[in-house]
C-alpha cells in the first residue's frame, strides 16, 4: 500500500478495547480533534497530546460529552524528556492499538525572511518530532501485538514556495510526498520484521 493513501483510507479506526494516542490536537475544529473524535466512537480511549492544555481539555470535554472515552495529556512531543512521560501515561491507561502523529510547526517566510532559528524550529517541530514520536509509539504497539503507526500531512507542504518553505522542507521529511517517503518507508521497512501496521498519511484535512 502506497504511503500516499487517501485519509478514508488511511484512519480506519480499530475497534474494541485499546488506546489511540493522537499527537498534536489544538482547537476542536482542527484534524486532531477529528481524528480521535472518528478513534472514540470506533469505542478506544483517546489519550489526546497537545501543547495548548486549554485546548486540549476542551477536545477531551467535547468527546466525553457525546459517550466516548478520552484522556488529556499535554506535552510537547518535540521533546524528548516530555514524550518519555507521555508514552509512561499512555502505557497506564491500557495496551496502546494506534499512534498518530498530527504535530506540526510552521513559521511562514520566505529563505531570506526566516532566520536559522526560525527554520530550524519548524523542523524540530515537524521532522525531528514525528521521529521521537514514533520511536516511542512503536514498543507500546508491539507490545500490544500490534497496531497502526499514523502520520498526517498538509498539501501546504507539496508547494514549498513562497512563505511556505520551512513548513515544506521540515513536513516533506515528517514524511510527506517525496522525501517523506523516506522515513515512512523506514518505518514500513522496520514493519517487515515486526507485527505493526504500516505508515499512512493524509494530507489537507481531508480526515
Amino acid at each position: 500500500m502506497s504511503i500516499e493513501t487517501r485519509a478514508d483510507e488511511a484512519v480506519r479506526p480499530h475497534t474494541g478495547s485499546g488506546i489511540a494516542w493522537i499527537a498534536g490536537v489544538g482547537s476542536s475544529a482542527g484534524l486532531g480533534a477529528a481524528v480521535a473524535r472518528r478513534f472514540a466512537a470506533a469505542g478506544l480511549i483517546v489519550a489526546l497530546t497537545g501543547r495548548n492544555t486549554e485546548r486540549l481539555r476542551a477536545v477531551t470535554a467535547e468527546i466525553v460529552g457525546a459517550g466516548g472515552q478520552a484522556r488529556a495529556l499535554p506535552g510537547d512531543v518535540s521533546s524528548a524528556d516530555d514524550v518519555r512521560r507521555l508514552i509512561a501515561d499512555v502505557a497506564a491507561l491500557g495496551p496502546l492499538r494506534v499512534a498518530v502523529f498530527n504535530a506540526g510547526n510552521a513559521v511562514r517566510g520566505t529563505p531570506l525572511e526566516l532566520s536559522p532559528e526560525q527554520f530550524e524550529s519548524t523542523w524540530r517541530g515537524s521532522t525531528y518530532a514525528g521521529f521521537v514520536f514514533a520511536r516511542a509509539a512503536i514498543p507500546g504497539l508491539l507490545a500490544a501485538g500490534g497496531g497502526s503507526l499514523l502520520f498526517t500531512g498538509a498539501t501546504a507542504s507539496l508547494r514549498g514556495r513562497g512563505p511556505f518553505v520551512a513548513f515544506a522542507a521540515a513536513t516533506r521529511i515528517r514524511p510527506s510526498r517525496h522525501t517523506r517517503r523516506a522515513c515512512g518507508d523506514r518505518w514500513r521497512n522496520r514493519r517487515r520484521e515486526t507485527p505493526y501496521e504500516r505508515s499512512a498519511s493524509c494530507g489537507g484535512g481531508r480526515c
